[in-house]
């Protein structure tokens, strides 16, 4: 996997680029959909009760010796480009690893990523499904899904990547749908990057069609979060990006 950062802002690209196949049917009646809504939300569940400390055993803090706030490191050194203090703070709520996260989860083993996200560790638990992604586990994308819905941006970035640059399974319309799902939550930064990202464009009856898609999982989503967390959690959260507009 390689960091790019473009802009100032953190973005996910596989290589090699993903093949032209055929369409993926999103979220579809018909075979082998990207997602299982009741998977996912039988899963993002557990996870929230895990974290409230309502099933499971004693919780482990398994990185307890690394920061998990960027608030006081510098901006410079961040994998993901922030501009402000505002935008640091976004990167935390939407669970982005800090830069010594990011070596410390990267660096860990399977075992371990495990033992810490059965304690709730919420990125233990993206970086250990986008491990089983990269690998080809077709359940991994609807846990990277079930974090989505607790609120990580993190998931649906690597998420979306991974479609746009696996070249065994990826899918343009996957990764495009993605995209707009984190943008749909307040991510812009995807729609100045999603370009990019994406192997090939879609023509303006794909845009349509897969923005219509996006916008149904977004609701899903949405709707699974404020079913877990209650109606006057908002799923929704902008990233600030006033600073770099300015620029």
């Amino acid at each position: 996997m390689t960091l790019l950062i473009l802009g100032g802002y953190g973005v996910f690209r596989f290589l090699p680029k993903a093949s032209e196949e055929p369409p993926v049917n999103i979220g579809s009646t018909q075979a082998e959909p990207l997602y299982s809504v009741d998977t996912i939300a039988s899963t993002a569940k557990n996870r929230s009760a895990i974290s409230r400390g309502k099933i499971g055993g004693a919780q482990v803090n398994i990185f307890s010796g690394i920061p998990s706030s960027r608030k006081d490191m510098p901006m410079n050194d961040d994998p993901f480009g922030p501009t402000s203090e505002e935008e640091k703070a976004w990167l935390d709520r939407n669970g982005y690893p800090n830069a010594k996260q990011l070596e410390a989860y990267s660096s860990a083993s399977d075992s371990l990523l495990a033992t810490a996200a059965a304690s709730g560790d919420q990125i233990a638990e993206v970086t250990l499904a986008s491990r089983r992604l990269m690998a080809g586990d077709p359940k991994a994308g609807d846990d990277l899904l079930a974090s989505a819905v607790a609120g990580s941006g993190y998931a649906l970035d690597l998420y979306a990547a991974y479609m746009a640059g696996s070249k065994s399974n990826g899918s343009v319309q996957a990764a495009y749908v993605l995209s707009r799902v984190a943008e749909l939550r307040g991510n812009y930064a995807h729609a100045m990057s999603r370009e990019v990202m994406l192997p090939r464009q879609p023509n303006q009856i794909e845009r349509l069609r897969w923005g219509a898609e996006a916008n149904s999982l977004f609701i899903q989503l949405q709707a699974l979060h404020q079913d877990i967390y209650g109606n006057s959690s908002s799923w929704i959260d902008v990233r600030p990006m006033a600073s770099k507009q300015a620029n």
